[in-house]
């Protein structure tokens, strides 16, 4: 199945328990609830994510969603993100990635549109929307 952005949805937020994929990284990892602790050194961080190789390793990080949704499947989207890898008394590194987020009550809108348009089911509402048909 194509991708496409879904250019009429605002961007995601991210939350804890969304899949984030660094650029780098061999796989994705789960974001989990951040540090509000800060010093001298340390300014905090929104969330945590756990190390792709390493998982007794768990990187401060802050993430920012830079694009527009992309349709995955009919309950997934992706969107393109800014991590920042907090440093710890020494400089915050960055990279880009993917965040993954759940189905989204613009595009359950968008189905029913395109099925008071004419689509015969949700199937081809999908498949107009990604377009693959009409």
């Amino acid at each position: 199945m194509r991708e496409f952005v879904c250019h009429y949805m605002k961007k995601h937020i991210p939350v804890i328990g969304d899949p984030v994929h660094p650029d780098e990284w061999v796989s994705h990892s789960i974001l989990e609830a951040g540090s509000t602790y800060s010093d001298s050194s340390f300014p905090g961080c929104e969330f945590y994510l756990n190390s792709d190789r390493y998982h007794d390793i768990r990187h401060a990080v802050n993430v920012k969603v830079t694009g527009k949704p992309h349709f995955v499947s009919a309950d997934w989207f992706k969107s393109r993100v800014k991590i920042e890898f907090v440093g710890d008394g020494e400089p915050s590194t960055f990279c880009g990635g993917w965040i993954f987020h759940g189905e989204d009550k613009h595009w359950e809108k968008a189905i029913h549109d395109a099925i008071a348009l004419g689509a015969a089911d949700e199937d081809e509402a999908t498949r107009w929307l990604v377009g693959e048909g009409k």
